[in-house]
């Protein structure tokens, strides 16, 4: 597996991750305190974050994906790791 797939899907897994979890927190949300929770009534801040906090966390993948494929490309050169 070269870098920019390997990038590609840690950014992907965390932007998809992250628009996967944000429902379920708002459902869990729903279901502990009600309709009545000041939470479930969003503004435009939490709309706007709804909308750039998955982009931000699939970077923050990203970004660990390039700090970690160094170590990983020379594990699998010594034969201890496979990233195919």
């Amino acid at each position: 597996m070269n870098l920019q797939v390997f990038v590609k899907v840690n950014f992907l897994s965390g932007l998809l991750g992250t628009l996967v979890l944000s429902p379920v927190a708002y459902a869990y949300e729903f279901l502990q305190s009600g309709i009545n929770s000041p939470l479930l009534r969003p503004g435009p801040i939490d709309i706007a974050m709804l909308i750039v906090l998955p982009i931000i966390i699939g970077v923050a993948f990203a970004v660990t994906a390039l700090a970690a494929f160094p170590l990983f490309a020379l594990l699998q050169r010594k034969g201890l790791f496979s990233l195919s």
